[in-house]
């Protein structure tokens, strides 16, 4: 049986969903690629291993600049107006389906002295009012207080 190669770690992430992106990039090339650590245990770290003979093969694929965690937490969603990524969705329809399922439980508890029913009807009030807010929302810019429709699309 013959020995294996030795594994040389190559790169140093800080998240193993990063180093996931380029560990592809050398599998697509043909050269084996293994991550170190993972979510099954505690490492702030995690490694990218090759074969010793195709360091140089790997680090000629892999760009320059290593990924960071801002690449993956960066904010997807911009003002239409002021480009600012400081948006909150609002959704006005959703308070008004909390409101009312409560004020109708609060009645059948006051009124009928069902509490089965008063709790069964606040549970379908709240997943109602997901559904509500999923579907009627606007976005509002925190920097310059403009307020869309999700139908708006950018600027040009």
């Amino acid at each position: 049986m013959p020995v294996p190669e030795q594994l040389v770690t190559i790169r140093v992430y800080d998240s193993p969903d990063l180093a996931e992106g380029d560990r592809q990039i050398l599998l697509e090339a043909g050269i084996p690629a293994y991550v170190s650590g993972g979510y099954h245990r505690h490492n702030p770290q995690t490694e990218i291993r090759v074969p010793i003979s195709q360091v140089e093969d790997a680090l000629a694929l892999l760009p320059e600049e290593l990924p960071t965690l801002a690449d993956l937490t960066a904010p997807t969603v911009q003002c239409v107006l002021c480009r600012s990524t400081s948006v909150r969705t609002d959704s006005p329809a959703m308070r008004w389906v909390l409101v009312i399922g409560a004020l109708l439980a609060g009645w059948v508890v006051l009124y009928r002295g069902a509490i089965t029913v008063a709790i069964m009807l606040l549970l379908a009030t709240v997943t109602l009012a997901a559904g509500v807010r999923a579907r009627f929302h606007v976005k509002k810019c925190d920097a310059c207080g403009h307020v869309w429709h999700r139908t708006e699309q950018l600027g040009e």
